[in-house]
């Protein structure tokens, strides 16, 4: 089942693109919902899917939303799933700083 109210399971990669291609959507309450489900998933248990998230390309997406001011839910969300990701081994850290989010956390700290 596919769609922003799916649950996205940790292998079912039809629905994981899904959530990597509506998560880039113009529309901010679809993008909203989109990185609230993926930070849902990186909030579960002692071993989230963070590799396979990486894998499909959600950190990019992620550090995207960090820049926009005009919606701070999704910047909370967004920052929430990041820092799951980096709090995982010293690769998924690398993965979460190499995409440029670290210079965004500090901007939002000071906003």
């Amino acid at each position: 089942s596919s769609g922003i109210n799916a649950e996205y399971g940790q292998n079912d990669n039809k629905d994981l693109q899904s959530l990597v291609l509506e998560a880039q959507s113009s529309d901010p309450n679809v993008k909203l919902s989109c990185v609230q489900q993926a930070r849902k998933e990186l909030s579960k248990g002692n071993n989230p899917p963070i590799d396979e998230r990486i894998r499909a390309g959600i950190v990019p997406i992620l550090v995207e939303c960090l820049d926009d001011d005009q919606n701070a839910a999704l910047q909370f969300e967004a920052t929430w799933a990041l820092t799951n990701i980096a709090s995982g081994n010293s690769d998924q850290t690398k993965e979460v700083v190499t995409k440029g989010a670290v210079p965004k956390f500090v901007r939002l700290l000071a906003s």
